[in-house]
């Protein structure tokens, strides 16, 4: 074959590739669409999913930094401030204590926590720390797994942590207790154990 034959559609061995692509079949296919079907299930049961009881205490709290949860009753005096948040109605009585001298109580506010009834009371350093206690209707259980244990005289903590937060959660009759902060964790489960501690009531 010469030069100028080589550029010519009928040359020898310039016959242009007619032959299709072999196509991917069988268990490849398969194993590929099972992976694509579980991302899938994943990614739907995730926009779907609504934050645990844990999370929510944690967004109390930054609404509370942030100004959207804050008190609406100005009450310094435990006692007094319990008996506001209490209702006779459902028996709902959060026990409210004094943390002084390292938190004042500056007031509170009936809540709810998942839709279940609840009451915010809330406390300040004189470093100006601050911390949020709530009470609401549960098991301790219902917050899931945490990510430690305190045994003390008043009750079992059960410490979560969010971010920079530490939640202390215990249970007193049929009220869990929570008490967040951004303090040290120490010093929130201690405080924490002093409250639970102060004259609680049997959780049986």
């Amino acid at each position: 074959m010469t030069a100028p034959d080589a550029g010519r559609p009928d040359a020898p061995g310039t016959t242009p590739w007619t032959a299709s692509r072999p196509l991917v079949t069988g268990t490849p296919v398969i194993v590929g669409a099972v992976v694509l079907g579980v991302a899938i299930a994943f990614l739907l049961m995730s926009l779907g999913r609504t934050p645990g009881l844990a999370s929510k205490l944690s967004q109390d709290y930054t609404a509370m930094m942030a100004g959207s949860l804050a008190p609406t009753i100005q009450d310094a005096d435990a006692g007094t401030l319990a008996r506001a948040l209490a209702s006779d109605v459902d028996r709902f009585r959060p026990r409210i204590v004094s943390l002084e001298p390292q938190f004042t109580l500056l007031g509170g506010r009936p809540h709810t926590l998942a839709a279940r009834r609840a009451a915010a009371w809330f406390y300040r350093s004189p470093s100006v720390d601050s911390a949020l206690a709530e009470a609401f209707e549960g098991r301790v259980d219902d917050l899931g797994p945490p990510d430690d244990r305190r045994q003390g005289s008043g009750a079992t903590l059960h410490i979560y942590r969010k971010s920079t937060q530490t939640i202390a959660c215990w249970q007193e009759g049929p009220l869990v207790y929570a008490f967040i902060s951004t303090v040290p964790t120490e010093t929130v489960i201690a405080l924490a154990h002093r409250h639970a501690a102060t004259d609680a009531p049997s959780s049986h």
